[in-house]
């Protein structure tokens, strides 16, 4: 008798944990719209704190400032990206998706890790100058985010 109550006392605490956990997670940040909740799958590692990360089961892909909660850049539909590591910077260029849901321009962009300076919605000849003026000359090859990108390495910047 002793061993069945303190089995539905274990068991009450567990379902008040289940119940109240994510009570706890949305109190604490509210204002989902704009970030990004811990609970993924994989993520890639870029310079300077910025994340590629999977949102609505992979399909969709966000840029990322890191963190428990961090602000998403551009998203959600980031089809491909490239890291390079210039003289001055590291910079992750890649190209956008259309989204439905979200208020964001298909078209490519850039953005400078180390000053944070963000270009979006660029169309392909805006890319190719910018590009140039930050010292890539040839067109990169962009790659589809997986979640195995960090261990075939194309989360490294490719150095020019």
């Amino acid at each position: 008798m002793r061993c069945l109550r303190c089995l539905i006392w274990l068991v009450s605490i567990f379902v008040v944990l289940l119940i109240l956990l994510p009570i706890v997670v949305f109190i604490r940040a509210p204002h989902i719209v704009g970030t990004f909740m811990p609970f993924h799958s994989w993520e890639i590692g870029l310079p300077r704190g910025y994340s590629l990360i999977p949102i609505s089961g992979g399909d969709n892909v966000c840029l990322a400032e890191s963190g428990t909660v961090g602000r998403i850049i551009i998203g959600p539909k980031v089809k491909a990206y490239r890291v390079y590591s210039t003289k001055h910077s590291n910079i992750v260029v890649g190209y956008i998706g259309k989204s439905k849901h979200w208020d964001s321009r298909s078209g490519y962009f850039i953005l400078v890790c180390d000053g944070g300076k963000l270009y979006k919605g660029l169309s392909n000849k805006q890319w190719i100058s910018l590009l140039h003026s930050y010292g890539i000359h040839k067109q990169p090859t962009l790659h589809r985010p997986t979640g195995f990108d960090e261990l075939k390495g194309y989360n490294r910047p490719v150095r020019l």
